[in-house]
């Protein structure tokens, strides 16, 4: 954790002028309990580069390298992986009977007073298994009109993806109270917008559902009073036909 600030500044300057073929999380988060990772950073806080090159497999190399290569990894777990595999790579991290709370917020800028915060909260997290994940936008994503699908936030260049997990239902108060507060602390580097996959508890569902999808809503309102007047088919955030 003390090299946090010295690998996201690296891995946010690299990934800006990166081929579309490569996405990369930064993920504030804990060593996990596995051979490749010391033993005194199993469970310590820890940053971690999860990324996928999907391009060409002899280009492969040449493109990770520079995020391989940041100061001195504790592990480097990187190699060729079938897509199916990659997609199962963290279902281990997340299983039934264990507690989750997720939100999300978009940020305009991930300066060190940004850092800051999450660092500070990924050293105050009541449980280990509780992380901050930073997605770098921007790419193909973002070369597409704000109108010419349902998806509206392509215009910021982070999304931070809070996970509290935890195991004791007695814990929850706590966690919950976590990721609040930290959803609360990055306000000021955000101009609004959510990602409706990690929502959070939804006390107000229009205004959730506008700062998801914009201007789209009362397309995607009137698209469903046309085929689904009587909303037969509504959804956990529901879009009522208008």
């Amino acid at each position: 954790m003390e090299n946090a600030r010295e690998v996201m500044t690296a891995c946010q300057k690299y990934m800006a002028a990166a081929p579309d073929d490569l996405m990369v999380l930064g993920v504030y988060w804990s060593g996990p309990p596995i051979p490749e990772v010391p033993k005194k950073h199993q469970g310590e806080p820890v940053v971690i580069l999860l990324g996928c090159y999907t391009g060409l497999p002899e280009h492969a190399q040449e493109v990770i390298s520079p995020l391989r290569t940041i100061g001195e990894p504790i592990a480097d777990l990187s190699a060729d992986m079938g897509w199916k595999d990659v997609q199962r790579l963290l279902d281990e991290d997340y299983p039934d009977g264990k507690y989750y709370y997720w939100k999300s917020i978009y940020l305009e800028r991930l300066d060190d007073e940004c850092m800051s915060v999450l660092e500070e909260y990924t050293r105050n997290r009541p449980s280990a298994e509780s992380s901050i994940d930073v997605w770098f936008l921007g790419g193909a994503s973002a070369r597409v009109a704000q109108d010419a699908t349902a998806f509206y936030n392509r215009r910021h260049p982070f999304m931070i993806g809070i996970e509290a997990n935890w195991s004791a239902q007695t814990d929850s108060e706590a966690n919950i109270a976590w990721a609040r507060n930290l959803h609360t602390a990055l306000k000021p580097f955000s101009s609004g917008g959510n990602y409706l996959n990690f929502p959070g508890y939804v006390e107000d569902i229009e205004e959730m559902l506008l700062g998801a999808y914009g201007e789209n809503l009362q397309r995607l309102q009137s698209i469903k009073a046309a085929y689904d007047p009587d909303n037969l088919f509504p959804g956990l955030l529901n879009i009522t036909p208008k």
